[in-house]
């Protein structure tokens, strides 16, 4: 919740630099009759517009497997495989565009 704002800004920056690539949030905190009113609330006054999805089984076992602490952002390649890259805990937007700026530059080099 806390990064809302600066990920709705991450997204729109993202679309308008790079029209072939998304963002898409991943919401563990849910289920829940309480925590999804919690999560809709503050997606409404952060004016989100980006997608955002509850994981299912597998995805929630990698979670738990490959994260450290939460927030983190994870990369993924096109076939949607994670690359190691990952940034943990809520960074300032110019972080977020620096990393995936190099993420892609890093990913063209290995192709």
């Amino acid at each position: 919740i806390n990064e809302l704002a600066t990920l709705q800004a991450f997204f729109e920056q993202l679309k308008e630099k790079y029209t072939n690539i998304n963002f898409v949030q991943v919401v563990i905190d849910t289920p829940g009759e309480e925590a999804e009113k919690t999560v809709a609330t503050a997606y409404k006054e952060a004016g989100v517009t980006f997608t955002s999805i509850v994981p299912d089984r597998n995805m929630s076992s990698w979670i738990i497997d490959n994260l450290n602490g939460l927030p983190t952002t994870i990369f993924v390649d096109k076939t949607g495989k994670p690359l190691s890259t990952k940034i943990e805990g809520v960074k300032e937007l110019d972080y977020y565009m620096e990393t995936t700026q190099s993420m892609l530059e890093s990913t063209k080099t290995s192709e």
